[in-house]
Protein backbone atom coordinates (compact mmCIF):
# COMPACT_ATOMS: atom_id res chain seq x y z
CA UNK A 1 0.00 0.00 0.00
CA UNK A 2 1.31 3.74 -1.17
CA UNK A 3 1.40 6.13 1.84
CA UNK A 4 0.16 9.23 -0.23
CA UNK A 5 -1.08 8.96 -4.26
CA UNK A 6 -1.55 12.08 -6.16
CA UNK A 7 -4.08 11.30 -8.53
CA UNK A 8 -5.06 13.27 -11.97
CA UNK A 9 -2.36 15.95 -11.95
CA UNK A 10 0.09 17.80 -14.93
CA UNK A 11 2.82 15.85 -14.42
CA UNK A 12 6.12 17.58 -15.61
CA UNK A 13 8.81 14.90 -14.98
CA UNK A 14 12.10 17.24 -15.96
CA UNK A 15 13.19 14.77 -19.08
CA UNK A 16 12.38 17.69 -20.92
CA UNK A 17 9.24 16.11 -22.81
CA UNK A 18 5.78 17.68 -22.59
CA UNK A 19 3.39 17.10 -19.65
CA UNK A 20 1.00 14.55 -19.38
CA UNK A 21 -2.03 13.81 -17.06
CA UNK A 22 -0.76 11.41 -14.64
CA UNK A 23 -0.52 9.76 -11.10
CA UNK A 24 2.20 10.50 -8.05
CA UNK A 25 2.61 7.31 -5.70
CA UNK A 26 4.74 7.51 -2.86
CA UNK A 27 6.00 5.12 -0.08
CA UNK A 28 8.00 5.99 3.03
CA UNK A 29 9.31 9.58 1.60
CA UNK A 30 9.86 8.35 -2.03
CA UNK A 31 8.08 8.52 -5.46
CA UNK A 32 7.45 4.59 -6.13
CA UNK A 33 5.11 5.26 -9.20
CA UNK A 34 4.38 7.78 -12.00
CA UNK A 35 1.40 7.11 -14.59
CA UNK A 36 -1.67 5.69 -13.92
CA UNK A 37 -1.08 4.47 -10.41
CA UNK A 38 -3.71 1.66 -9.87
CA UNK A 39 -2.10 0.83 -5.75
CA UNK A 40 -4.20 2.16 -3.22
CA UNK A 41 -2.97 4.59 -1.13
CA UNK A 42 -3.38 6.02 2.91
CA UNK A 43 -3.80 9.11 1.51
CA UNK A 44 -5.52 10.37 -1.62
CA UNK A 45 -4.54 13.95 -3.15
CA UNK A 46 -6.96 15.68 -5.39
CA UNK A 47 -4.16 16.65 -8.48
CA UNK A 48 -6.77 18.42 -10.59
CA UNK A 49 -5.81 21.86 -11.82
CA UNK A 50 -2.64 21.36 -9.97
CA UNK A 51 0.82 20.96 -11.54
CA UNK A 52 3.77 18.33 -10.07
CA UNK A 53 7.06 18.56 -10.77
CA UNK A 54 10.73 17.85 -9.65
CA UNK A 55 11.96 19.82 -7.03
CA UNK A 56 13.56 23.47 -8.20
CA UNK A 57 17.43 24.23 -7.24
CA UNK A 58 17.86 27.87 -5.94
CA UNK A 59 21.31 28.42 -6.47
CA UNK A 60 21.60 32.38 -5.36
CA UNK A 61 20.29 32.38 -1.75
CA UNK A 62 21.63 33.92 1.75
CA UNK A 63 19.94 30.96 3.33
CA UNK A 64 22.27 30.62 6.63
CA UNK A 65 19.16 31.05 7.95
CA UNK A 66 17.54 27.51 7.86
CA UNK A 67 19.28 26.45 11.06
CA UNK A 68 16.71 28.81 13.07
CA UNK A 69 13.33 27.56 10.18
CA UNK A 70 14.42 24.11 9.60
CA UNK A 71 10.58 23.67 7.99
CA UNK A 72 11.76 26.42 4.87
CA UNK A 73 8.48 27.08 4.59
CA UNK A 74 8.84 30.66 2.14
CA UNK A 75 10.81 28.25 -0.29
CA UNK A 76 8.97 24.98 -0.30
CA UNK A 77 5.81 26.80 -1.24
CA UNK A 78 7.67 28.05 -4.27
CA UNK A 79 8.45 24.50 -5.32
CA UNK A 80 12.23 24.92 -4.10
CA UNK A 81 13.55 21.86 -2.63
CA UNK A 82 17.55 22.41 -3.16
CA UNK A 83 19.09 26.20 -1.92
CA UNK A 84 22.71 26.83 -2.39
CA UNK A 85 23.61 29.68 0.14
CA UNK A 86 27.27 31.86 0.71
CA UNK A 87 26.54 33.85 -2.20
CA UNK A 88 27.98 37.13 -2.52
CA UNK A 89 31.23 36.42 -0.76
CA UNK A 90 29.51 35.99 2.10
CA UNK A 91 28.91 32.46 4.13
CA UNK A 92 29.40 30.59 7.65
CA UNK A 93 32.53 29.52 8.22
CA UNK A 94 34.10 27.09 8.64
CA UNK A 95 32.01 25.85 6.35
CA UNK A 96 32.16 22.02 8.36
CA UNK A 97 31.00 23.55 11.55
CA UNK A 98 27.69 25.43 9.39
CA UNK A 99 26.82 22.17 7.76
CA UNK A 100 26.97 20.18 10.74
CA UNK A 101 24.63 23.04 12.45
CA UNK A 102 22.45 22.49 9.15
CA UNK A 103 22.69 18.84 9.22
CA UNK A 104 21.30 18.89 13.27
CA UNK A 105 18.76 21.43 12.83
CA UNK A 106 16.80 18.40 10.01
CA UNK A 107 16.11 21.07 7.19
CA UNK A 108 12.92 19.66 4.98
CA UNK A 109 15.26 21.07 2.02
CA UNK A 110 18.46 20.09 0.59
CA UNK A 111 21.38 22.59 1.43
CA UNK A 112 24.66 23.39 -0.04
CA UNK A 113 26.80 26.35 0.39
CA UNK A 114 29.31 28.27 -1.07
CA UNK A 115 32.53 29.26 0.93
CA UNK A 116 32.61 33.26 0.85
CA UNK A 117 35.65 34.98 -0.29
CA UNK A 118 34.81 38.04 1.39
CA UNK A 119 34.21 35.96 4.76
CA UNK A 120 37.54 34.56 4.32
CA UNK A 121 39.24 37.86 3.75
CA UNK A 122 37.89 39.75 6.60
CA UNK A 123 38.88 36.52 9.10
CA UNK A 124 42.56 36.97 8.12
CA UNK A 125 42.69 41.10 7.46
CA UNK A 126 39.46 42.23 8.66
CA UNK A 127 38.21 45.51 7.29
CA UNK A 128 41.06 47.19 5.98
CA UNK A 129 40.54 48.63 2.02
CA UNK A 130 43.74 47.87 0.53
CA UNK A 131 44.93 44.77 -1.49
CA UNK A 132 46.11 41.58 0.63
CA UNK A 133 50.15 41.26 1.46
CA UNK A 134 51.28 37.69 -0.12
CA UNK A 135 51.09 36.15 3.18
CA UNK A 136 47.79 36.99 4.08
CA UNK A 137 46.98 36.07 0.66
CA UNK A 138 48.57 32.63 1.47
CA UNK A 139 46.81 32.81 4.87
CA UNK A 140 43.26 33.16 2.57
CA UNK A 141 44.06 30.13 0.41
CA UNK A 142 44.84 27.92 3.68
CA UNK A 143 41.38 28.43 4.73
CA UNK A 144 39.97 27.78 1.25
CA UNK A 145 41.93 24.73 0.90
CA UNK A 146 41.30 23.43 4.76
CA UNK A 147 37.82 23.60 4.18
CA UNK A 148 37.96 21.57 1.17
CA UNK A 149 39.29 18.94 3.31
CA UNK A 150 37.57 19.18 6.46
CA UNK A 151 34.49 18.87 4.08
CA UNK A 152 36.15 15.29 2.59
CA UNK A 153 37.13 13.97 6.02
CA UNK A 154 34.62 15.90 8.04
CA UNK A 155 37.14 17.27 9.96
CA UNK A 156 37.89 21.11 11.01
CA UNK A 157 41.31 22.03 9.70
CA UNK A 158 43.90 24.51 9.60
CA UNK A 159 47.00 24.90 7.92
CA UNK A 160 49.62 25.78 9.72
CA UNK A 161 53.25 25.74 8.85
CA UNK A 162 52.67 23.95 5.72
CA UNK A 163 50.82 20.72 7.89
CA UNK A 164 47.03 20.42 8.33
CA UNK A 165 46.68 21.07 12.21
CA UNK A 166 42.93 21.56 14.23
CA UNK A 167 44.36 24.20 15.84
CA UNK A 168 43.34 27.60 15.12
CA UNK A 169 45.31 30.33 13.24
CA UNK A 170 44.79 33.00 15.93
CA UNK A 171 47.00 35.81 13.93
CA UNK A 172 48.79 36.46 11.20
CA UNK A 173 51.67 38.49 10.62
CA UNK A 174 51.18 42.08 8.55
CA UNK A 175 54.74 42.05 7.01
CA UNK A 176 55.03 41.99 2.78
CA UNK A 177 57.70 39.35 2.61
CA UNK A 178 57.05 36.21 0.32
CA UNK A 179 54.89 33.65 2.04
CA UNK A 180 56.99 30.46 2.27
CA UNK A 181 57.80 27.97 -0.66
CA UNK A 182 56.03 24.99 0.90
CA UNK A 183 52.65 27.11 1.00
CA UNK A 184 53.03 28.00 -2.28
CA UNK A 185 53.73 24.26 -3.21
CA UNK A 186 51.07 23.29 -1.59
CA UNK A 187 48.50 25.49 -2.72
CA UNK A 188 50.09 25.06 -6.22
CA UNK A 189 50.02 28.83 -6.18
CA UNK A 190 50.86 31.29 -8.96
CA UNK A 191 49.61 35.14 -9.20
CA UNK A 192 47.65 35.53 -12.72
CA UNK A 193 48.20 38.27 -14.99
CA UNK A 194 45.97 41.46 -14.40
CA UNK A 195 44.78 44.61 -16.11
CA UNK A 196 45.46 46.29 -13.03
CA UNK A 197 49.29 45.34 -13.46
CA UNK A 198 51.62 48.58 -14.03
CA UNK A 199 53.00 46.24 -16.91
CA UNK A 200 50.06 45.19 -18.31
CA UNK A 201 49.35 46.86 -22.35
CA UNK A 202 46.21 47.80 -23.47
CA UNK A 203 46.32 46.78 -26.83
CA UNK A 204 43.89 49.71 -27.49
CA UNK A 205 46.70 52.46 -25.85
CA UNK A 206 48.22 55.26 -28.43
CA UNK A 207 51.17 53.63 -30.35
CA UNK A 208 49.24 50.28 -30.79
CA UNK A 209 45.72 51.34 -31.94
CA UNK A 210 43.41 48.66 -31.88
CA UNK A 211 39.86 49.41 -32.31
CA UNK A 212 38.19 46.32 -30.65
CA UNK A 213 34.72 47.58 -32.57
CA UNK A 214 34.19 43.96 -34.45
CA UNK A 215 34.14 45.90 -37.68
CA UNK A 216 38.27 47.42 -38.20
CA UNK A 217 40.67 45.23 -38.67
CA UNK A 218 43.04 44.81 -35.45
CA UNK A 219 45.76 42.28 -37.08
CA UNK A 220 48.64 44.54 -36.71
CA UNK A 221 47.60 46.14 -34.08
CA UNK A 222 47.62 42.77 -31.72
CA UNK A 223 50.73 41.66 -33.38
CA UNK A 224 52.87 44.82 -32.81
CA UNK A 225 51.61 44.31 -29.18
CA UNK A 226 52.50 40.56 -28.83
CA UNK A 227 55.96 41.60 -30.09
CA UNK A 228 56.89 44.27 -27.98
CA UNK A 229 54.91 43.64 -24.21
CA UNK A 230 54.51 40.28 -22.43
CA UNK A 231 51.29 41.19 -20.85
CA UNK A 232 48.68 42.38 -23.04
CA UNK A 233 45.38 42.96 -22.55
CA UNK A 234 42.20 43.09 -24.96
CA UNK A 235 39.58 46.02 -23.10
CA UNK A 236 36.00 44.96 -23.78
CA UNK A 237 35.22 44.43 -27.57
CA UNK A 238 35.52 42.57 -30.36
CA UNK A 239 38.92 42.27 -32.42
CA UNK A 240 38.97 41.49 -36.09
CA UNK A 241 42.11 39.78 -37.47
CA UNK A 242 42.93 39.02 -40.87
CA UNK A 243 45.62 36.15 -40.04
CA UNK A 244 47.79 34.57 -37.62
CA UNK A 245 48.75 35.63 -34.36
CA UNK A 246 52.23 34.56 -33.10
CA UNK A 247 52.74 34.43 -29.99
CA UNK A 248 56.28 34.72 -27.87
CA UNK A 249 56.73 32.22 -25.43
CA UNK A 250 56.12 33.94 -22.39
CA UNK A 251 53.15 36.11 -23.99
CA UNK A 252 50.22 36.60 -21.53
CA UNK A 253 47.10 37.18 -23.18
CA UNK A 254 43.79 38.13 -21.63
CA UNK A 255 40.83 39.84 -21.93
CA UNK A 256 37.92 41.08 -19.25
CA UNK A 257 35.46 38.23 -19.57
CA UNK A 258 34.59 35.38 -22.36
CA UNK A 259 31.54 37.50 -22.66
CA UNK A 260 33.10 40.67 -23.15
CA UNK A 261 36.56 40.31 -25.29
CA UNK A 262 36.52 38.62 -28.67
CA UNK A 263 39.08 37.81 -31.25
CA UNK A 264 37.12 36.71 -34.53
CA UNK A 265 38.42 36.39 -38.33
CA UNK A 266 37.35 38.59 -40.83
CA UNK A 267 34.81 37.21 -43.13
CA UNK A 268 37.14 36.50 -45.60
CA UNK A 269 40.11 34.50 -43.71
CA UNK A 270 39.40 30.83 -42.91
CA UNK A 271 41.99 29.66 -40.59
CA UNK A 272 43.26 25.85 -41.21
CA UNK A 273 46.40 23.72 -39.19
CA UNK A 274 48.81 25.67 -41.19
CA UNK A 275 47.95 29.08 -40.62
CA UNK A 276 45.51 29.12 -36.94
CA UNK A 277 44.22 31.90 -35.73
CA UNK A 278 46.70 31.54 -32.68
CA UNK A 279 49.93 29.97 -33.26
CA UNK A 280 52.18 29.20 -29.61
CA UNK A 281 56.30 28.53 -30.02
CA UNK A 282 57.57 25.05 -30.31
CA UNK A 283 58.92 25.25 -26.45
CA UNK A 284 58.24 22.91 -23.66
CA UNK A 285 59.16 25.73 -21.15
CA UNK A 286 56.86 28.37 -22.97
CA UNK A 287 54.77 29.68 -20.16
CA UNK A 288 52.31 31.13 -22.68
CA UNK A 289 48.68 32.47 -21.09
CA UNK A 290 45.40 32.90 -22.46
CA UNK A 291 42.49 33.49 -20.44
CA UNK A 292 39.35 35.58 -20.54
CA UNK A 293 38.26 36.19 -23.83
CA UNK A 294 36.27 34.12 -26.51
CA UNK A 295 38.32 33.21 -29.63
CA UNK A 296 36.35 31.96 -33.11
CA UNK A 297 35.31 32.27 -36.58
CA UNK A 298 33.70 34.83 -38.00
CA UNK A 299 32.29 33.03 -41.00
CA UNK A 300 28.79 32.17 -42.02
CA UNK A 301 30.27 28.78 -43.93
CA UNK A 302 31.69 27.75 -40.51
CA UNK A 303 29.89 25.58 -37.78
CA UNK A 304 32.57 25.18 -35.20
CA UNK A 305 33.89 27.91 -32.96
CA UNK A 306 37.42 26.93 -31.55
CA UNK A 307 40.59 28.00 -32.61
CA UNK A 308 44.05 25.68 -32.81
CA UNK A 309 47.17 26.51 -30.62
CA UNK A 310 50.35 25.02 -32.48
CA UNK A 311 53.08 23.81 -30.56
Amino acid sequence: MLDICISGAKVYDGTGNPWYWGDIGVKEGRIVAIGIVRQRAREIIDGTDLVVCPGFVDVHTHADGIIGNSTADNVIRQGVTTVVSGNCGGSGFPIKDTLDRVEASAPAINYATLVGHGTIRCRVMGMASRKPTLKELTHVKEYAYCDRVSRQEHKSYNLIDGKLSQEEIVSVDMDSSPPPSHLLSQHIWKRLPSFEDPDAKSVCEPGIGAVGDGKADDTDALQKAIDRYTKVFLPKGTYKISRTLILRKNTQLFGIAKAHTSIVTSEDWLPTEETPMLMTVDDANATTYLANMNIGFNTRDTKHDFFNLVT
